[in-house]
């Protein structure tokens, strides 16, 4: 049986991100990335340059990967990364945790 998720799920995701301290660095972008208001009953994995996202946003890569983790660690998402080779640098690889939902590593 499937949880019922509220049709809101992405706003309450970004609320709850943003209590996470330094959770608010990537709430936004992340759910801009990540959440596609067609299909509420999902989230997708998407993959993201670090550097590219850290300049958008305004903050170093470090700064944006420590929010990665707090979300990470405070069970909102799971995320790795990965390097792209080719001077392309680190990407980030996310998928946020919808309400109910749990990650098994394996």
């Amino acid at each position: 049986m499937q949880p019922v998720i509220s049709e809101n799920w992405a706003v309450n995701w970004a609320l709850r991100a943003r209590e996470v301290p330094q959770g608010h660095v990537a709430a936004g972008l992340l759910i801009d990335l990540v959440a596609d208001p067609r299909q509420v009953h999902l989230s997708h994995p998407a993959a993201f340059p670090i550097s590219a996202a850290a300049t958008a946003l305004g903050v170093s890569p470090d700064l944006l990967c420590s929010a990665l983790q707090r979300l990470s660690d405070a069970g909102l998402l799971s995320w790795s990364s990965y390097d792209a080779g080719e001077g392309d640098g680190l990407f980030a690889v996310v998928t946020l945790v919808l309400p109910g939902d749990t990650f098994h590593d394996g």
